[in-house]
């Protein structure tokens, strides 16, 4: 390659060289006839092997690119071979054969630059397609992963009802018996058989906060509204409402409803325990073809951060990305309002 730049180097077209023994002609026999003789011919072999291959690959791989390639390269054999017959003398050394070379070489950028864009383009398109099906399927494992953790809080809420809430009230029974036995000496036994039904409303409400059976029974509207009345019930001191607007319940896929079920649970939990709001209110509506939960509180309120938020606050916003769902937290004058767009 550095030798065939060298000898092009010495053509009068680019004025770099004035060499008087460029024309091979003047040295007809000699030992510099027959070396560039040989350096042309191998030339000629390299030129032609190039268009060849991509032909074959065409013709094979049926690839549009192959032929463009092919075409290309023809352009840089066709300049090749005009500069190799003047040398042997065959075509005249005139202004047309002089350029010939360049305007084949700058055709052929054209061609490869474009086979080179489009190379990079087709990559780009790859590497995105792969991407996005990568994020697909981690998007649909995730999804998996929240429809298994749903199913084992169906589990755990039925192994609760059916047998840990059972044998409480089995406990508390009995211990009530015994207690009407020892009379006057049943203070502390009175006692325990009210912690034991304390222990027994615990353990059914965190059954039905695990898996509702309002929300399989009744759908989304009834469970929240269910919700909102036994957190009432459950804190006198805080005025929580719930503003329902029609949504069409054969829409709303099971998921998304218990994922919306689980955010509200999480949300009025946190407003009891953190906000020391007087008031709440829990607002679900429907927009064409996304469905809106709302809360608002008008409690001390949080800084936004993102980054920063609480463990509770990043999983709600890890299940509403499962769904392509977006979620917003904004802090108001007073208290806060948090925003689930599914």
């Amino acid at each position: 390659m550095l030798l065939f730049l060298w000898l092009w180097s010495q053509n009068p077209v680019f004025g770099f060289f004035k060499q008087n023994w460029y024309n091979p002609v003047y040295y007809e026999g000699s030992w510099l006839l027959l070396f560039m003789k040989l350096t042309n011919l191998a030339e000629f072999i390299f030129l032609l092997t190039t268009p060849l291959i991509g032909l074959y690959y065409y013709f094979r791989y049926r690839k549009l690119e192959s032929l463009w390639f092919s075409v290309g390269d023809s352009m840089l054999l066709f300049g090749g071979m005009t500069v190799i017959f003047v040398f042997a003398g065959y075509l005249p050394d005139n202004y047309l054969t002089q350029n010939m070379p360049l305007m084949t070489n700058a055709l052929e950028s054209v061609i490869l630059s474009f086979l080179l864009a489009n190379r990079f383009k087709n990559i780009y398109q790859h590497n995105a397609q792969m991407s996005a099906e990568l994020a697909e399927q981690r998007q649909q494992n995730a999804i998996r992963l929240f429809e298994g953790q749903i199913i084992e809080r169906k589990r755990l809420s039925q192994e609760l009802h059916d047998g840990i809430s059972l044998s409480l009230a089995n406990i508390r029974l009995r211990l009530s018996m015994l207690a009407e036995k020892l009379n006057g000496h049943s203070k502390e036994a009175n006692h325990l058989v009210e912690a034991l039904g304390d222990v027994g409303q615990d353990v059914r409400r965190f059954s039905h906060a695990l898996s509702p059976v309002m929300l399989e029974r009744y759908g989304l509207a009834e469970a929240l509204e269910e919700l909102v009345n036994q957190i009432q019930i459950g804190q006198p001191n805080l005025v929580v409402s719930f503003d329902y607007e029609e949504i069409d319940e054969q829409q709303v896929q099971p998921l998304a409803a218990q994922m919306l079920y689980q955010i509200a649970l999480e949300l009025l939990n946190n407003i009891v325990k953190h906000s020391k709001a007087h008031q709440a209110i829990l607002r679900l509506f429907q927009e064409g073809n996304t469905l809106n939960l709302e809360v608002w509180d008008d409690g001390v309120g949080y800084e936004n951060e993102g980054e920063s938020d609480g463990i509770g606050l990043q999983n709600i916003r890890a299940r509403v990305q499962l769904l392509n769902g977006t979620f917003s937290a904004i802090r108001l004058s007073k208290g806060m309002k948090h925003k689930v767009t599914l």
